[in-house]
């Protein structure tokens, strides 16, 4: 499944969609899909959050500001809720539309390479754990690892980092499995094309299943993890966190990386609309986002390097008429 910390606009309102009347009348849980989303995401979600809410004929305007304004302080010290228990509500109350959602909001990164051999799932691992797994050590053999319920990075075993490698992406897995089932359930069976297309679909998915066999393997994980290892790669890492053990300051260093990690992310989803069909010049994108930002002009790079980690890559792409570098999948709003 997608990483929380990867949803745009588009995934949070499914999420929110899939959970049922009930988690909006239990003060507990309308409170908690609160605090997940300013968290995550800051203010970006507010009106959302405050739509979704009147479904509850309990709902009161001036008791949601209150709330609103009560959660996700960033003095708050202590296990911090996140969209993962939101997500994981959203499969217990409507597991069917959960599959679907799961099935159609698996990363292009991860549909490209999927079965591209142990270089390609060595790929996706490296997108799907980049922000919450550093490689690190005199000889780089050293894994730290976020634990999200504390905010803070532990020291983990190689043998630990590879059990945990082949969950993430037997889970991967399975959603593309599902993926190409749906895909394979909307084909009309009888004219020649339509079957060709259905024993190509029938053949990705023996693949997929082969591949989860291969995963779930000692020799699978360890071949896959040769190519994750060397992207997840960060020589400063353990320099910058040097005082491990100190736990303020290890939560104030983390709050600091994810405050970096996630501003593109609250960007995108403040000024940007997303559908399949959408292009946006790489350019506009980063003036905008320096706008917004107040950031500096030498993060360019640094920029285009979060929208790849999120699953934009930059082409060349026909905009208005002109060849230029860009973005599928989204373009920024523009005010009426």
């Amino acid at each position: 499944m997608m990483p929380t910390s990867f949803m745009d606009s588009t995934h949070v309102e499914k999420i929110l969609l899939l959970l049922e009347k009930n988690r909006w009348d239990s003060r507990d849980t309308w409170r908690g899909v609160a605090t997940a989303l300013k968290n995550e995401y800051g203010e970006a979600y507010k009106a959302l959050w405050k739509q979704m809410s009147k479904v509850s004929p309990r709902y009161d305007e001036e008791d949601a500001e209150k709330i609103w304004d009560t959660v996700g302080r960033p003095d708050y010290d202590g296990p911090k809720m996140t969209m993962k228990s939101v997500v994981k509500w959203a499969g217990e109350d409507d597991p069917c539309g959960y599959a679907v959602y799961r099935a159609y909001s698996i990363p292009q990164i991860v549909r490209d390479n999927w079965d591209k051999g142990d270089r390609g799932l060595g790929e996706i691992m490296h997108y799907l754990m980049k922000g919450t797994l550093k490689k690190t050590g005199k000889r780089c053999r050293d894994y730290y690892i976020l634990d999200e319920d504390t905010c803070r990075w532990v020291s983990v075993e190689d043998g630990w980092v590879k059990n945990v490698a082949s969950k993430v992406l037997e889970g991967m897995l399975r959603d593309v499995d599902l993926w190409l089932s749906t895909q394979a359930a909307q084909l009309c069976i009888g004219k020649e094309e339509e079957s060709r297309s259905k024993e190509d679909l029938d053949a990705k998915k023996k693949e997929v299943a082969r591949l989860i066999r291969y995963i779930q393997s000692s020799r699978g994980v360890k071949n896959t993890m040769d190519f994750a290892g060397p992207l997840l790669i960060d020589e400063t890492f353990e320099k910058r966190l040097n005082f491990i053990g100190e736990p303020k300051k290890v939560t104030d260093f983390t709050r600091q990386y994810l405050a970096e990690q996630d501003g593109v992310q609250a960007f995108l989803a403040e000024n940007c609309e997303f559908a399949e069909e959408f292009r946006e010049s790489s350019v506009a994108l980063f003036h905008m986002y320096l706008e917004e930002s107040g950031d500096s002009n030498d993060r360019e790079k640094w920029f285009h390097g979060q929208m790849k980690n999120k699953g934009f890559v930059k082409k060349v792409l026909q905009i208005k008429g002109k060849s230029t570098r860009g973005y599928m999948g989204l373009r920024l709003r523009h005010d009426e």
